[in-house]
């Protein structure tokens, strides 16, 4: 299963009602993007390794290279879920700044009052009306412009009251979010601390302080659960044999790969995979 799961071939951009059942304990690395917005019930959502509670009136940003998954989710749960391409996500963020994607990756959910989230329901149901309508020449780009507009009024009340108000990005948080991003992408094959302490041109205690500091954790511990959530989203393609997985993450053999993913989470990849 790919990270457009809600998108289509011949689509960019989609719009329509969802339980998100693929996302129950399935952890899925999100393309391009998805706008959330909780109509009923309620769902604890994990999101790049943080978990948020989703209920009626919630709306959750989910932004390229993310992983998600829905760690529980009640009988009634359902959103309405605008998902886009990356091309389509680049193409509507057009000079809104960088800072803002940031804010947004770290503050992906946003309660709505009761008159807000109606506003905002109101919307995507225009938004899947018109992705319904087959037979509009200019759909996609219509739809884009919605996608625009929607991420321009959130742009708009963060900038206003969180962009540079409320927000302190010192040189420790700064240092923080680059090992984040750091471990993001070379956890594949760099699992030592000292190297990615290297690369920042910081001692391996100052990073140390500082994700024990901002996280609450250690930068192996941080590391470690990337590791996991890379294997667990390998597992979830039953085309991914155990030692394909093994290779990928450089690990010296499958044996070496099992009994690193049980110390971190009580099961073996084939147990795991089991339970998908």
């Amino acid at each position: 299963m790919g990270g457009n799961m809600f998108i289509s071939n011949n689509d960019r951009i989609v719009a329509r009602r969802s339980s998100l059942a693929a996302l129950h304990n399935r952890p899925l690395r999100i393309d391009g993007g998805v706008i959330i917005l909780c109509t009923a019930g309620r769902a604890v959502v994990s999101l790049n390794m943080c978990r948020y509670e989703l209920s009626t009136g919630v709306e959750m940003i989910v932004l390229p290279r993310s992983v998600i998954s829905v760690e529980e989710a009640d009988g009634d749960f359902e959103v309405i879920a605008l998902s886009f391409t990356r091309e389509c996500y680049d193409e509507a963020n057009f000079r809104i700044e960088a800072q803002f994607f940031h804010y947004i990756y770290n503050n992906p959910v946003y309660h709505h009052t009761a008159g807000s989230a109606d506003i905002a329901r109101k919307l995507l149901e225009v938004i899947c009306n018109t992705y319904e309508d087959r037979d509009n020449r200019f759909r996609d780009a219509i739809m884009t412009g919605y996608l625009r507009n929607i991420l321009l009024g959130i742009y708009d009340k963060v900038q206003r009251n969180y962009l540079y108000d409320n927000v302190a990005t010192g040189r420790r948080e700064e240092l923080f979010h680059r090992f984040i991003d750091m471990v993001m992408a070379h956890c594949t094959d760099r699992r030592d601390v000292a190297w990615y302490a290297s690369e920042l041109c910081i001692s391996k205690s100052y990073l140390a302080g500082i994700t024990r500091s901002v996280a609450g954790k250690t930068p192996k511990e941080i590391i470690d659960e990337h590791i996991i959530q890379e294997i667990k989203l390998m597992l979830s393609m039953s085309t991914n044999t155990i030692q394909h997985i093994a290779d990928a993450m450089h690990f010296p053999d499958q044996s070496y790969l099992g009994r690193y993913f049980k110390h971190h989470t009580g099961q073996s990849p084939s147990e795991y995979r089991s339970l998908l």
